[in-house]
């Protein structure tokens, strides 16, 4: 069989980007406040202006506070020995 080799071009390669899930940041964040409170654009043509789906500026419209990461504390291994460690470092 014969190998077939795959040519991309560059406007494929953008393309290929944008089903790619995307984090809003706070600038996305404050520019689609700003669109829709300042300017009183519908959420439609927010989203065409900003270039995310309305889904996505609905929520960023709900939430009060910018959009933040927020991970909760692993622990450590030792978190269970702790009292055992600190009693054995005392003696």
């Amino acid at each position: 069989m014969a190998t077939r080799e795959l040519i991309i071009f560059p406007e494929t390669l953008a393309l290929i980007g944008q089903g790619r899930k995307q984090v809003l940041d706070v600038e996305n964040w404050a520019e689609i406040s700003r669109l829709r409170r300042s300017e009183g654009m519908s959420i439609s043509q927010v989203s065409r202006v900003v270039g995310l789906a309305r889904n996505t500026v609905k929520t960023a419209l709900n939430n009060e506070s910018p959009p933040g990461y927020r991970r909760e504390p692993a622990g450590s291994r030792v978190d269970g020995f702790g009292p055992r460690i600190r009693k054995l470092l005392q003696a």
